[in-house]
């Protein structure tokens, strides 16, 4: 019994990549479905994702996502195998640069580090989404047609 315990005790994932203390957070609208040769020569794109906007938002928002995101990869257990981000956020504390790309179709997200992959398709919850798709679009910026249609299911 008490070996059950121990084992659930310790299902939340470990946060503590995310900075309590940071600098700024700007949140992604991306569009991972796209064609390569019809792209405008002044395309944006973000770890091989077409950016389709993206905002720089207050010290109280980006604590608020940050927390949100935070409680999403604690809260994850499961992941299903597609990993089409449309969301992500670039936090950076003291010149250095965390990414996190995000999934909620999948319920993954991947890390970066200054620029390096850190981790993989791991789990984590969806709640994020609804904080960061109205940020995106109370500063006018379009969420990818595919990411519309997940908030329909």
């Amino acid at each position: 019994m008490a070996v059950m315990f121990v084992a659930s005790a310790g299902c939340q994932r470990d946060t503590s990549f995310l900075p309590g203390e940071f600098d700024s957070v700007t949140i992604y609208s991306l569009e991972c479905d796209f064609d390569n040769s019809s792209l405008p020569a002044d395309a944006e794109l973000f770890h091989g994702n077409l950016v389709l906007g993206k905002t720089e938002v207050s010290k109280e928002m980006g604590e608020k996502v940050v927390a949100a995101i935070r409680a999403d990869i604690a809260k994850g257990s499961t992941i299903n195998n597609c990993f089409w981000p449309h969301h992500a956020i670039r936090v950076m504390a003291g010149g250095k640069e965390l990414d996190i790309l995000i999934c909620y179709k999948c319920r993954g997200f991947e890390r970066t580090k200054n620029g390096k992959l850190v981790t993989t398709s791991f789990p984590m919850d969806v709640q994020s989404r609804q904080t960061l798709n109205a940020i995106l679009q109370s500063n006018g910026i379009e969420l990818s047609p595919a990411a519309t249609e997940e908030l329909a299911k």
